[in-house]
């Protein structure tokens, strides 16, 4: 399931260069994250322009916390395929205003 997850998503880079790339966390997408990490190895430009939307984030867990969603994309997607900080959306989740953080992440 992972690779063939995988081979959607490098359709979809292929197709699209900047293509919007919503990324949850936890067990479910870890193979697709390794898959991806793999066609990187071979492929090293294939996600050269992808936009990357992180989807969930625990409010009040600072992003190094090794709990946060933030490190959890960080260390196993980010990170390994080199996604430039401008090409990343991420939450704040230390904002004192969650509901317009929210809208910032809309927008």
């Amino acid at each position: 399931m992972s690779r063939r997850a995988a081979a959607r998503v490098v359709a979809a880079a292929t197709a699209k260069s900047d293509f919007l790339l919503c990324t949850p966390t936890g067990h479910s997408p870890a193979g697709l994250y390794e898959e991806l990490i793999r066609e990187r190895g071979k492929n090293p430009d294939f996600l050269r322009s992808v936009r990357v939307v992180k989807l969930d984030e625990w409010l009040g867990v600072p992003p190094g916390d090794p709990a946060s969603c933030e490190h959890y994309l960080q260390s196993r997607l980010v990170g390994p395929l080199a996604i430039a900080a401008e090409r990343y959306l991420s939450f704040d989740s230390e904002t004192k205003d969650p509901v317009r953080e929210c809208a910032r992440i809309s927008a």
